[in-house]
């Protein structure tokens, strides 16, 4: 049996190998990362407006559906200042931390 027949056996000379796997990416966690993602003003807008409490992650958790819809569709935080808006990177590391079951 030849190597290319075999798949446990060498590879043929010059045939080029397979890439290793890239190691997992780091969980967005609540405590590193998501918490931090709210301002002060975020939180006390969402308190006065007679929301929930975005300070607290069973809040966030409870909400992050809507959170995540209207942060990437940029009608949230309420601003005028679009540096204020969630990147696209922030708002997919959200998703992570949601898809993940809110570490």
């Amino acid at each position: 049996m030849s190597a290319e027949q075999n798949p446990s056996g060498p590879s043929p000379a010059g045939e080029a190998q397979p890439a290793a796997p890239a190691p997992a990416a780091e969980a967005i966690t609540w405590d590193d990362a998501v918490k931090d993602y709210f301002t002060p003003d975020d939180v006390k807008c969402m308190i006065d407006s007679g929301g929930f409490d975005l300070s607290k992650k069973e809040d966030v958790k409870a909400n992050a559906k809507g959170i995540y819809k209207r942060t990437k569709n940029k009608s949230m935080p309420k601003t005028n200042d679009p540096a204020r808006k969630w990147s696209d990177e922030r708002c997919a590391n959200f998703k992570a931390w949601m898809d993940a079951g809110f570490p």
